[in-house]
């Protein structure tokens, strides 16, 4: 894999019938740090909002976007 190659990352979740669903399928180009010799992609933050942890017994039950 070229450094310049895109990184590529899906997300999936289940829908009210508990069918596994793609929630988001997403490519994110790596960007090289300034020495060259390596690149960088962010491809998950919760910058915007406060990480959650549900824990909930049931791994089928309804889970918020």
């Amino acid at each position: 894999m070229n450094m310049a190659d895109p990184v590529r990352r899906v997300v999936t979740g289940h829908d009210d019938n508990a069918h596994a669903v793609i929630r988001s399928d997403e490519s994110f180009t790596p960007q090289r740090i300034p020495s060259g010799d390596a690149a960088f992609a962010l491809l998950w933050t919760t910058a915007h909002e406060a990480a959650c942890y549900r824990h909930n017994a049931n791994p089928l039950a309804e889970v918020q976007p």
